[in-house]
């Protein structure tokens, strides 16, 4: 064999190297993402599954919901709230109306007050 035989295939196994590098990383991204909850969550605009850009500005009159770039656009330009999903809506019920905590969020001494208050204490 002659040294440009030798060249092609010393390309050849670059080519070959470079590509499954690029699929290992390609798998790892992918791994590494499964899992992840991302660090807003998910919008909670019901049939939505983009990643949470923003809590609590957005329909805020209704409740401290996540949403995407896109809803909290959408809200911006004055269209009315969507449809939230089940679990959003059911945790906002959940919330006190005086001090707007999330009633498992309460500390000790203030679930007391308000169970008092509700004649429960």
């Amino acid at each position: 064999m002659g040294e440009n035989d030798n060249l092609m295939i010393d390309w050849g196994e670059s080519l070959v190297n470079d590509f499954c590098n690029q699929e290992v990383e390609k798998r790892i991204k992918e791994r590494m993402h499964e899992d992840k909850e991302p660090y807003m969550g998910w919008c909670e605009v019901d049939g939505c599954n983009n990643e949470g850009a923003s809590g609590g500005c957005y329909w805020s009159s209704t409740g401290y919901w996540t949403i995407c770039s896109k809803h909290g656009e959408d809200c911006r330009n004055g269209v009315p709230q969507p449809k939230m999903k089940v679990e959003a809506v059911e945790r906002e019920k959940n919330r006190d109306p005086k001090t707007g905590f999330l009633r498992s969020c309460l500390t000790c001494s203030e679930k007391t007050e308000q169970l008092t208050k509700d004649g429960r204490g």
